[in-house]
């Protein structure tokens, strides 16, 4: 089982979520590097530019700007994700819902800006009743009860849908939440919340957390954004990680190696 460390590297923007005793491997997330955000929001349009050529719900691309995705939105997210998993052979991927939630109460995400980080579903109504209809059905077949909190890396697109021209899957328990569990999370998180359809999950400008929006999965601007990634990597990785922010690290790092124990 993972052991939970939920602490920042000192003097850094690198948090550590955790260990697996069973890989020796830790959760951690850090901020993109503009060279990295720059590839990217290249990589993902380029996908959104040959495999939903003309889809108006993905219009306008991402936009790298000083190490974040801008003009993000719900849909972009899934796309992005997808990406980003396959360029880095999967050892990459959008920060969860609940490492969002965690990465906010130590202060790691930035203010004043939108981050998404997923989906709410509700149940079959509206906003956006073709896309409920369709994750329900996914939900019934896979056992899942309903609400569902469904992280980038749980979500797919399909080609297809009358209002975006693409429809959000569910295509994996990663970073899903569902039944009273996901009302028991965003009770405890203090969630603004329906009780209707597909709604977008993001941590709000203004600092609380939102699953209450209508009927804009595909809403962008500059304002919309996600800066971090997550990943897994041995202490050596981690060691790797902040030498190359050419940061003085050696007891910030045995702290957490201590913790791991």
């Amino acid at each position: 089982m993972t052991k939970e460390i939920n602490q920042r590297i000192e003097n850094t923007d690198i948090f550590v979520f955790g260990y697996n005793p069973e890989t020796k491997l830790f959760a951690y997330s850090r901020p993109f590097y503009a060279d990295e955000a720059n590839i990217l929001a290249k990589e993902t349009n380029q996908v959104i530019k040959s495999q939903y050529k003309g889809i108006t719900g993905l219009r306008g691309g991402l936009v790298a700007n000083n190490g974040e995705l801008i003009n993000m939105s719900t849909l972009k997210g899934i796309v992005a994700n997808k990406t980003l998993m396959k360029i880095t052979d999967n050892k990459q991927s959008l920060p969860t819902i609940e490492e969002g939630i965690r990465l906010q109460k130590f202060g790691m995400l930035p203010p004043d800006i939108l981050i998404d980080f997923g989906i709410a579903l509700y149940n079959k109504q509206n906003p956006d009743k073709e896309i409920a209809i369709a994750l329900s059905a996914t939900t019934k077949e896979k056992g899942y009860i309903l609400p569902i909190l469904a992280s980038f890396k749980s979500l797919d697109l399909a080609n297809g849908g009358e209002r975006y021209g693409v429809t959000p899957q569910i295509v994996s328990a990663d970073g899903l939440i569902h039944g009273k569990d996901a009302e028991k999370f965003l009770e405890e998180n203090s969630f603004c919340k329906r009780d209707s359809g597909v709604r977008r999950l993001d941590r709000y400008r203004l600092g609380y957390w939102d699953a209450s929006w209508n009927d804009i999965l595909d809403d962008f601007g500059e304002y919309c954004r996600v800066g971090r990634f997550s990943a897994e990597g041995s202490a050596q990785k981690l060691e790797q990680e902040f030498l190359s922010a050419f940061i003085p690290i050696k007891k910030s790092l045995d702290s957490i190696l201590a913790l791991a124990q």
